[in-house]
């Protein structure tokens, strides 16, 4: 790597990776994946720094680093040696907290916001003359997340103009959302076919920043679903109408804007005309 840059991963862990393990034992390796994988990423340079937010139910919790821990220390290879006990008892601790049976979507939209405003800290402690290279990177096995279109959406256009890279890892289905902020800000949207070969994508994939990547033989890019989710129901259509005001999408026709109510003239139908009030007549 190059001294004279600086590497600082964030990392979004969705807990709702149990939804695609068929069986209970393999989540254990899945999560040691991941820890294998942020040990990695901080022992190929003393510079490197990382955080790691945990969306579980629905809250984001930022296991590491430590809130006691100096923002300047946090990416040493010990401090994340000592934490990675406490890492994994908490994320024991969230899982078992959940209710057996419950399949609540995890805010991931949220947790990427408060990736954003932690990079963007440390981006404004660093000196001038040093080059920092941000990126982001989600692990989730949801692939289906348009309920959170708009919150997604917003987070990715601030990541381009921040100029912070966002991969994802799917391990379920197919991912258009995360597909397409991958393609916004330059980075790779790639599904594993085995969560038992994780570690191997992430290591392969996920560790090499960006000029390292352009040295490697990646996987062909998929074709990035660009279907945007309606404003009424939050699902993804092909088809839709737009509002020319607000740009607000539906999957059907509403004569009036739900968003910002705005009233359409279509041609050939007759919309309700508003009633004017009369004006009360004063007598002697």
């Amino acid at each position: 790597m190059d001294d004279s840059s600086e590497h600082l991963l964030a990392i979004i862990l969705d807990t709702n990776l149990t939804s695609v393990v068929a069986n209970g034992d393999e989540v254990g390796p899945v999560l040691d994946a991941i820890l294998v994988f942020c040990n990695a990423h901080l022992m190929a340079s003393t510079s490197n720094m990382l955080c790691l937010i945990v969306a579980h139910a629905d809250q984001n919790r930022p296991l590491f680093p430590p809130e006691a821990e100096d923002a300047h220390a946090q990416g040493h290879y010990e401090l994340f040696s000592q934490s990675c006990a406490d890492i994994v008892r908490q994320l024991k601790d969230m899982m078992e907290e959940t209710p057996p049976g419950s399949h609540t979507s995890a805010p991931m939209a949220a947790g990427l916001a408060m990736s954003l405003c932690f990079i963007n800290r440390i981006s404004r402690e660093r000196p001038p003359q040093v080059r920092l290279q941000k990126r982001v990177l989600v692990v989730t096995a949801h692939g289906t997340v348009a309920a959170q279109y708009m919150d997604f959406m917003n987070v990715f256009f601030t990541a381009q103009k921040l100029a912070i890279q966002v991969d994802a890892c799917v391990l379920g289905q197919e991912s258009g959302v995360l597909q397409q902020g991958a393609d916004i800000t330059g980075g790779i949207c790639l599904r594993t076919p085995h969560a038992r070969g994780l570690l191997q994508y992430l290591l392969w994939v996920f560790l090499p920043f960006g000029e390292q990547r352009q040295k490697l033989a990646l996987p062909e890019p998929p074709v990035v679903d660009y279907r945007a989710a309606c404003f009424c129901h939050r699902q993804l259509v092909s088809v839709g109408f737009v509002c020319s005001v607000c740009l607000s999408i539906f999957c059907k026709f509403a004569p009036i804007c739900s968003t910002c109510h705005t009233v359409f003239k279509v041609k050939g139908m007759s919309l309700p005309k508003p009633t004017k009030r009369k004006r009360a007549k004063h007598g002697l």
